[in-house]
């Protein structure tokens, strides 16, 4: 039996032929020891890199910096408005303020890595001594996305810190919906009303 040669040619500069080779190669991203993880260790990569997470009713999308498209299947597959949701934390005492997942503000941050993994996706971040993982996932059942943010204080001082989200909430035009928040259980409701049809 004689061996089959493999042709192959050198990486010219600039040769885009095979991206998630060079994008390894170039530090991009790399697995974890059982490669069922993959560890993006930047928020700017060449295109958005992404998970999917679903359950009968609910689909998620999520890229490296927290972004991405939700549809709920309710009887009609709908797209929910909006792909953002952001996390912005500040320094109350300087007044600095960035994204935990880098987005929209894109303030350089000393350390990003995001984890996509078969059942959730984390964030990790860290700027000016203070650490954040955020976490999320889609339940097994039910219409929703679950979100868990942890900051931790490296500096060695006391930090007084506030962190904001903002993420979409109505899927149906702003004038024939309404939305809000209740304090006495820390729930956000949103209703639709048939007038003012598009």
């Amino acid at each position: 039996m004689t061996p089959t040669s493999v042709q192959t040619r050198p990486r010219m500069p600039n040769d885009r032929t095979n991206t998630p080779l060079l994008a390894a190669e170039d530090g991009l991203f790399r697995f974890s020891k059982d490669r069922k993880n993959l560890h993006i260790l930047t928020p700017d990569t060449p295109a958005p890199w992404k998970n999917y997470f679903f359950n009968d009713l609910y689909y998620l999308e999520i890229d490296q910096c927290g972004q991405g498209q939700a549809k709920l299947s309710d009887g009609t597959l709908r797209t929910l408005r909006g792909n953002g949701r952001l996390f912005y934390l500040k320094d109350e005492e300087t007044g600095e303020v960035w994204n935990l997942t880098s987005r929209p503000l894109n303030v350089p941050l000393d350390r990003y890595e995001a984890v996509h993994a078969p059942s959730h996706s984390e964030f990790h971040s860290s700027k000016a001594g203070i650490d954040a993982c955020i976490s999320v996932f889609v339940p097994v059942e039910g219409s929703r996305e679950m979100w868990k943010i942890s900051l931790n204080n490296r500096s060695d001082r006391p930090r007084r810190l506030a962190l904001f989200s903002l993420f979409p909430f109505e899927d149906e035009p702003l004038m024939k919906s309404s939305s809000w928040y209740d304090p006495d259980t820390g729930v956000c409701y949103g209703t639709s009303f048939p007038h003012h049809h598009a």
